[in-house]
């Protein structure tokens, strides 16, 4: 297309001088040869003239269109850069939707099986409770079938009375020794059952408190707490708060198991952060 433009030019600029020529000639033959040879001079000058400019001009509209092919190559090139960061933007979202619907996916799939260690919890400690209630059935008949033999050996024996009454009472103690080493044997067995040992501790505790059996509640709470059961930890602050039978009352050890409760997520009133000498 430049080439085309080029020869027009020249072609122009030709026609141009070519008449001027011709003009000249014309003059000649009229024999006025002076006047028309600066006239055809003239002429000629200002057809070379036009000539150049014309091919100024046609340059300067070749660079024109130049120019004009550059920043259209360029808009074309921008675009595709735009096009390529719009596909890549796509890609990114639609990456991150995919990731969004697999991480509600796995949320849900924790939310189940959260459920269904609650539910397991739930069924272990109610398992506990009819163990601790059978047991207590059992001390009772025990605990009559007791009453009953010594009645029975105090009959057939009253001339003997009273080494009867020592039998009986040593049989007596026996027999609640055992019962209790049973207990604590199906208690054992009970924990090992269970899924969460430390919650099992915990309530195996609670059922030792029930009883009396302070020490060995103490044991299992301590255990429970050591696991990081925060309603034991919980349990052994208001115990060191107070004092019992097993321990006597130590605020500092209170508060520490308070904050430990604390930590794990476990409400505690600010009352117990508040005893006579207690640094928080």
């Amino acid at each position: 297309m430049e080439t085309c433009r080029g020869d027009r030019t020249r072609t122009i600029a030709a026609a141009i001088a070519l008449g001027a020529t011709i003009a000249v000639s014309g003059w000649a033959a009229a024999g006025e040869p002076e006047i028309v040879a600066q006239q055809g001079q003239q002429e000629l000058q200002k057809a070379e003239a036009g000539r150049r400019e014309m091919e100024r001009a046609a340059a300067a509209m070749m660079e024109a269109e130049k120019a004009a092919q550059q920043a259209l190559e360029k808009a074309v090139a921008a675009r595709k850069i735009f096009e390529r960061a719009m596909q890549r933007e796509v890609e990114k979202t639609e990456a991150a939707r995919k990731e969004l619907e697999n991480a509600l996916a796995e949320r849900e799939v924790l939310k189940k099986a959260a459920q269904q260690e609650a539910e397991k919890i739930e069924a272990a400690r109610r398992e506990l409770e009819t163990v601790a209630a059978a047991r207590k059935e059992a001390e009772k008949a025990a605990a009559a079938k007791r009453e009953l033999d010594r009645a029975e050996s105090a009959r057939s024996k009253l001339e003997t009375v009273a080494a009867a009454r020592k039998e009986a009472e040593k049989a007596a103690v026996a027999g609640r020794e055992l019962g209790r080493i049973a207990a604590l044997q199906k208690d054992i067995e009970t924990i090992a059952m269970v899924p969460n040992g430390q919650e099992a501790r915990y309530l195996l505790g609670l059922e030792l408190e029930r009883r009396g059996e302070l020490r060995a509640a103490m044991e299992m709470y301590k255990e429970a707490a050591e696991s990081d059961n925060r309603f034991a930890q919980r349990k052994l602050g208001d115990i060191y708060g107070t004092g019992n039978a097993a321990v006597e009352r130590d605020y500092q050890t209170s508060l520490k198991w308070y904050r430990r409760a604390q930590t794990d997520g476990l409400e505690i009133p600010n009352r117990p952060f508040t005893f006579p000498g207690v640094r928080r």
